[in-house]
Formats: C-alpha cells, sequence, structure tokens
C-alpha cells in the first residue's frame, strides 16, 4: 500500500513539474497576465481541472516549488545543544550543498520578484507557513509558538531569506546562490540566537 502512495505521489509530482514548465514556458514567450489556465493545460497536455486541482491559481504555479527544503525532520533530529539557528542554517547549507544552486529555478525567481500578483501570493504564503514553522522554534526552545521572540526570529528567516532571493534577482544571479545564502544566514544566526536564549 505504502509502495502505491508513493508511486502515485511520484507520477503527481511529475504531472505538476510538468504543468510548471509549460506554464513557464507559455510566461516567458507571451508574460505571465496573458497566459490563461487553459492555455497552460493544453500545453502540458492535461485538463484544466488538473492544473486546478495542483496550483489552485496560475500564481501558485509560479510558487511550486519541486525542490522545497523540507525543514522538519532535520529540526526534529538535530542535536540538542545546538542552537537553533545553527540548525536552520546547516539545514539549509547541506540542503544546498546535496543539490546545488540550480535548485532554484530562475525562471521561477524572476516572475516571483516581478510579477506583483504573485508578490501578492508569496505575502500570503508567508503568513500561512510561518506558524508551522513557529511551532517548530517552539517545540526546540521550550517556548510557545506565539511568544514574540519565537514569531521574530520566524519572521527574520523568512525575511532574510526574502532579502537573499531579492538581492540574487537584482544582481542578476551573479553569486553564486549558495554563497549568497550562507552570508545571509550567517548575518541573522547572531541576532536569532540572541532573541532565542
Amino acid at each position: 500500500m505504502r509502495e502505491r502512495q508513493g508511486l502515485r505521489e511520484q507520477k503527481r509530482r511529475a504531472a505538476m513539474r510538468r504543468v510548471q514548465d509549460a506554464a513557464l514556458g507559455l510566461f516567458d514567450e507571451h508574460g505571465f497576465e496573458a497566459v490563461t489556465i487553459e492555455q497552460i493545460a493544453a500545453a502540458a497536455e492535461v485538463s484544466p481541472s488538473s492544473v486546478y486541482r495542483y496550483f489552485a491559481t496560475k500564481e501558485g504555479i509560479v510558487l511550486y516549488d519541486p525542490n522545497e527544503i523540507a525543514l522538519e525532520a532535520p529540526i526534529a533530529s538535530a542535536d540538542e545543544g545546538v542552537p537553533f539557528a545553527e540548525v536552520l542554517h546547516r539545514t539549509v547549507m547541506g540542503f544546498l550543498s546535496e543539490h546545488g544552486d540550480e535548485v532554484v529555478d530562475r525562471r521561477r525567481a524572476k516572475y516571483l520578484m516581478e510579477v506583483p500578483s504573485v508578490q501578492d501570493a508569496v505575502a500570503r504564503r508567508f503568513f500561512t507557513e510561518t506558524p508551522t514553522l513557529a511551532a517548530f522554534v517552539a517545540a526546540r526552545t521550550g517556548r510557545s509558538p506565539d511568544d514574540l521572540e519565537v514569531r521574530v526570529a520566524c519572521g527574520a528567516f523568512a525575511g532574510g531569506m526574502l532579502a537573499a532571493m531579492r538581492h540574487w534577482h537584482a544582481e542578476d544571479y551573479a553569486e553564486p546562490l549558495g554563497s549568497l545564502l550562507d552570508r545571509t544566514l550567517a548575518t541573522m544566526q547572531h541576532g536569532l540566537e540572541v532573541a532565542l536564549r
């Protein structure tokens, strides 16, 4: 049963990636606003209802990250003596070391940074996903997810990652992403450790 579920999930992810690739190609050719869900579905050879089921919105196609870093396992299994901010730093850098800078699609980055409706969707996701990170921070530090320090630390982490992406895009991806994120996390780490001490 688990193998069947794993195969089903692999197929779903492959279909989502195919739709995303088709959508990005159309966005590159015609512009984000000019492309419809129906055109994306036709290009990916799926039904429009499948596109809506996978992504809900056109912006969701850009937001979807097939290589998203899963923080839950590294945080939950981290050594007790390691400061939380360092765990985040190690997790992000380990992921990039394993998968390489190409893990972030520069075509997606362009729309994430330049299209207002996609930027709005990023902001909404920030508010919906930050509580998940806050729950792990709270468990790690023995605080409530509602504590101001926990919320500030999670906001600093998410904001720092967004600032790094903005810089990377603005500088035409000149600096390797791994190096940029390493500098970003190092910059944030001291302040986060103080807040969560």
